[in-house]
């Protein structure tokens, strides 16, 4: 659905921009974010058959003692649900600059998995499929406590002179989606004829949405280029071979303020998404496995297993991507995620596809091309090996790749962290 698509980029083959927000009829927020608080985490309660635990193999190598499981990492397979607002279940309340929603969700017949920590690591710095099964069953259920803070700065201009309070938001809103997190088992406890594992607490998100109907979106105003056929003064220069496609040229420089956007007469699409993991275009440095760069030095710590750091993003934003701190340490900002991304791969990736990237202002003369290309050769012989290594992309792990789709589909933070914990699942 439309609420669905913020974050994503749009054309009608000629203006190309991203949805910034999506509004209602009445234009108020179709989507609010909410994330737990440092003080009040998320806690998982997982139960499962006691008879299945009794008939492992984990259960009987552990002298028949429940208490094995203690430290293992529990992983919901279904980690991701969305359903209809439960008056019951979640509940709402204000504050001065925040609103904030109590959820209890719960469910049953769930995929649960107990796996080992082979080292003493967090859970987000593991890859699932490279942790050795302990259990698993099909018939576990779930409950998912956590109190949930909305910041009201980011809706609160859309309510205009009206206030912005917990009520104004429940009489609005209708669904809520959310997340189960990989979590290390704090402790396991016989309930009846059930085994109940309960998490260590860690910090999540949910999003409750409005539905929409004759609803509005919303653009980035800084996130438009337009598409156009690389010709000048209305000539084509280019001598294509038969049935080429013709060479397009991608005109950064949009001012939707001022310039006339949406004019190609289609019907508004998804566009084509050029992505990539460098920190140039993903403003985030994702983990690396190397022990060494290739001039043979090693590589520190920071590097190799990124943290976030005192000077990281403020910790409402930053709380999504800290379930999965040593995976991938990001810089970007909500407005950046909106923004038109560009890197020196992703236009080497365009020219491939016949289509060139103008410089903003203006496009340079043929004369300053040559010079720059006299320059540019001169400096390489300079530089040398490592002005080559900073160009190639060879060896990508999965990882990038997963990462690089992520930034293209623009996800959220918190979905963007379980892609990336489950990269290779």
């Amino acid at each position: 659905s439309l609420r669905h698509m913020i974050g994503e980029r749009i054309t009608d083959d000629t203006t190309e921009a991203t949805i910034r927000n999506v509004l209602t009829s009445n234009k108020h927020p179709a989507v609010y974010v909410g994330k737990t608080s440092p003080t009040k985490q998320a806690e998982v309660k997982v139960t499962v058959p006691l008879s299945e635990i009794t008939a492992s193999s984990f259960y009987s190598d552990n002298n028949n003692d429940v208490q094995a499981f203690v430290g293992k990492l529990g992983y919901i397979e279904n980690f991701f649900t969305e359903r209809v607002i439960n008056n019951s279940t979640e509940v709402f309340a204000d504050d001065l600059r925040t609103f904030k929603i109590t959820s209890v969700a719960t469910a049953s017949s769930q995929g649960f998995q107990v796996l080992d920590q082979n080292l003493e690591l967090p859970p987000s710095l593991y890859d699932i499929t490279d942790l050795t099964p302990l259990f698993n069953s099909s018939n576990a259920g779930y409950s998912l406590t956590g109190e949930y803070i909305f910041d009201k700065d980011a809706y609160q201009r859309f309510f205009g002179q009206k206030y912005l309070t917990a009520a104004v938001v429940e009489a609005d809103v209708t669904d809520i989606s959310y997340t189960v997190m990989p979590f290390t088992i704090k402790s396991v406890l016989v309930v009846g004829n059930n085994l109940e594992f309960t998490s260590v607490p860690y910090q999540g998100e949910i999003k409750v949405y409005a539905p929409v109907t004759n609803g509005h979106i919303i653009f980035a105003d800084y996130s438009f280029i337009k598409h156009s056929e690389d010709s000048y003064n209305g000539v084509y220069y280019h001598q294509d071979e038969r049935n080429q496609d013709r060479w397009e040229r991608i005109e950064t420089d949009v001012d939707p303020w001022q310039d006339e956007v949406f004019t190609g007469g289609s019907n508004l699409k998804p566009a084509t998404i050029y992505s990539c993991s460098c920190p140039n275009s993903s403003r985030s440095v994702i983990r690396i496995p190397e022990s060494e760069t290739d001039d043979g030095k090693s590589t520190n710590r920071q590097q190799r297993y990124p943290l976030p750091t005192v000077m990281g993003r403020k910790a409402f934003e930053d709380q999504g991507l800290k379930a999965a701190a040593g995976l991938i340490n990001s810089w970007e900002t909500e407005a950046q995620k909106a923004e038109f991304k560009i890197c020196k791969h992703t236009i080497a990736a365009r020219f491939i596809e016949r289509i060139k990237v103008q410089e903003p202002n203006q496009y340079p003369t043929l004369e300053a091309r040559q010079a720059f290309e006299k320059k540019l050769k001169e400096d390489m012989g300079r530089v040398g090996a490592k002005f080559r290594n900073s160009l190639r992309r060879e060896g990508i792990t999965t990882l990038e790749l997963i990462h690089s789709l992520a930034q293209g589909l623009n996800l959220d933070d918190v979905e963007a962290a379980y892609v990336l914990l489950n990269s290779l699942k």
